[in-house]
């Protein structure tokens, strides 16, 4: 069977982090003439909220990140800064699909949520299509899924 993935991502702004590392820049910048002017203190704590600034390139993109894939042997889950739980087909004893989120049942440890955080046109149409996908995988895996959204 042929995996599936669903980036549900929300991109950050390319203007946001261009402004943001700007800033963070002329914070490095201005630390450094505050240290040359003798006053450390203050220079070090702008060098340093520069750098933290300057870093949320590379964090800011990250802390969107929502992404759920089914393939023939796992089910991917992975959010913001998490690193991606894989779940093997052969481990989960149940689906249930409730209104806005997924809980998974483990045969061993601890059960597995999963938010369906959609705006309102992907919920009408990206969320029907996870579900489709999901209960395709999970009756070839042989995995009983529970419908809990009407009520």
């Amino acid at each position: 069977m042929e995996s599936r993935t669903f980036d549900l991502s929300v991109p950050v702004s390319r203007i946001l982090l261009a402004c943001w590392s700007g800033f963070g820049a002329l914070q490095v910048a201005s630390g450094v003439f505050s240290i040359e002017s003798s006053n450390e203190i203050l220079g070090v704590a702008q060098i340093a909220f520069g750098v933290f600034c300057c870093s949320s390139l590379f964090v800011l993109p990250r802390l969107n990140r929502y992404v759920i894939a089914f393939d023939d042997s796992h089910l991917t889950l992975e959010r913001a800064l998490v690193k991606a739980r894989k779940i093997p087909w052969t481990s989960i004893s149940e689906i249930e699909v409730q209104l806005m989120k997924l809980e998974i049942t483990l045969k061993e440890g601890k059960n597995v949520q999963w938010n369906f955080n959609l705006s309102y046109t992907d919920n009408q149409i990206v969320k029907p299509q996870i579900i489709a996908a999901l209960t395709e995988f999970a009756e070839t895996n042989g995995i009983p899924i529970q419908d809990g959204r009407s009520g």
